[in-house]
């Protein structure tokens, strides 16, 4: 994970040169990588804690209910099957500052 002008940005290098992967919307505060097409992110978006799962292809996110102004900070996966997520509530030792909202129709790409 990287940022460029304050934008959150994921890199994956393909073997000779890094390139651009989408990022989920909300802050990414950790990932777990068990292949290039099974990549599991934590972080918070407007509505709370939320865990992300790439597939290759688009990002999955589930917001954790009712855990409001908390985030996740760690997604360990040990199989696609069974994924763990811990994180903080309130923020309380967790992440310097909850996740920006937008407005839907506003590019999330710079959230965090």
């Amino acid at each position: 994970m990287d940022s460029r002008d304050g934008t959150q940005v994921l890199l994956r290098r393909d073997g000779s040169v890094w390139r651009d992967v989408p990022v989920p919307p909300g802050a990414v505060y950790g990932l777990h990588i068990l292949a290039a097409d099974d990549v599991w992110a934590a972080g918070a978006t407007c509505a709370g804690a939320a865990v992300s799962h790439w597939d290759g292809q688009t990002w999955r996110q589930t917001v954790v209910d009712g855990f409001p102004r908390s985030a996740v900070s760690t997604v360990p996966a040990l199989s696609p099957a069974e994924v763990w997520a811990g994180g903080t509530a309130g923020f309380i030792g967790g992440p310097a500052r909850p996740a920006p909202c937008w407005p839907a129709s506003t590019d999330r790409r710079g959230a965090g």
